[in-house]
């Protein structure tokens, strides 16, 4: 077993995140991706300090024919040892083969985390797809409601425009679900601590190289469209209002945003999964943590069902379809504010109660 798979199952083995493992070095979380990547090597000094906080002998690091198997079984705890105030003393001979009071780690197999980053190679595509679909919705009403004021094709058009709209949002729901479906068994990765068989960080870091590419042209493309979808409404007030532009100029905002929105949520989507696996960056045991014990996820229903409600009675009471839309990309910058408040204040309600 090579140096850089040892540091990845010993910092996993103590339950530390990248970030923890860095600060006890006092190096970069990037040092330690490039030393678990194999793409650099400790020097002499940090050797010896992983080998102290390890309690391992520098030879087991060192040496490629030393594997997991060298190392030491974790010590049982004596029935004589004192029990920490936060733990419930266990009766003598019911706790003999018990190694830890923490539950072990869910294990992540070589086939199961390929199956996963396939799965998501396959339909993170469709998923941005359908996310798209709901940016689009509202295409179909402002085109059908701009042609009626022009033709005089009264209300016919316009209901006809709502039922599209519904039917864009069914289909794009439906495929959510589906797509959801056929990944549920994966979810355990967004909230559990995981322990992964060796060569699972390097598939994870190779679908990252391979998807490197991917992520960069979306993310580059996906601003620029989102930046120019401001352009259509802009221009809108160029030409004279009976031309009865506004809805079409509208329009073309949307399907210039959508766009955008697909190429960033499938970057979004690839990113996701390689640190998931990796627990980096939002997925750390830390934050995991904080998510399995947060609330945000009731609050977030409840704060989308309210705006989705606000949306449908004002656009229904004052007919004015073309411009409620708006509500949508509010909503989103004050629920980016609203998720920050409401974390920050979990968090200082977590070190009131500490």
């Amino acid at each position: 077993m090579i140096l850089a798979d040892k540091i990845i199952l010993l910092r996993k083995r103590a339950g530390w995140s990248q970030e923890e493992f860095a600060q006890r070095l006092d190096v970069t979380r990037q040092a330690v991706s490039k030393w678990e990547g194999a793409q650099s090597v400790p020097d002499l000094e940090r050797v010896l300090r992983m080998a102290q906080l390890f309690d391992v002998s520098t030879d087991f690091l060192l040496k490629d024919e030393y594997g997991e198997e060298a190392l030491p079984k974790p010590a049982v705890r004596s029935t004589m040892d004192t029990v920490p105030e936060n733990e419930t003393a266990v009766p003598d001979g019911e706790h003999s083969n018990n190694v830890s009071a923490e539950p072990p780690l869910r294990r992540v197999t070589m086939e199961e985390a390929n199956a996963f980053l396939s799965a998501v190679g396959k339909y993170s595509s469709i998923q941005a797809s359908a996310i798209m679909m709901y940016v689009l919705s509202p295409v179909p009403l402002l085109t059908l409601s701009g042609l009626s004021e022009r033709t005089g094709g009264g209300d016919a058009l316009a209901v006809l425009g709502i039922v599209l709209l519904l039917l864009i949002v069914a289909a794009a729901t439906v495929i959510l679900i589906g797509c959801g479906h056929s990944t549920a068994q994966y979810e355990y990765l967004e909230k559990e601590d995981i322990d992964t068989d060796y060569g699972v960080d390097g598939l994870a870091r190779e679908y990252r190289a391979r998807w490197d590419d991917v992520c960069r042209r979306g993310t580059m493309y996906g601003v620029g469209m989102c930046i120019l979808a401001a352009l259509p409404v802009i221009c809108a007030g160029m030409f004279p209002a009976e031309w009865g532009l506004s809805g079409a100029m509208v329009g073309l905002t949307l399907v210039s945003a959508a766009v955008g929105v697909r190429m960033l949520s499938r970057t979004g989507l690839l990113h996701e999964a390689c640190d998931k696996l990796l627990e980096e960056n939002d997925y750390t045991r830390e934050k995991k943590r904080r998510r399995r014990e947060s609330r945000l996820g009731d609050a977030s229903g409840i704060y989308w069902l309210v705006v989705t409600a606000g949306y449908l009675l004002y656009s229904f009471v004052t007919e004015d379809w073309e411009r409620s839309w708006i509500v949508w990309p509010v909503a989103g910058v004050l629920y980016a504010a609203f998720a920050v408040v409401w974390e920050m204040a979990e968090a200082k309600s977590e070190q009131k109660h500490r």
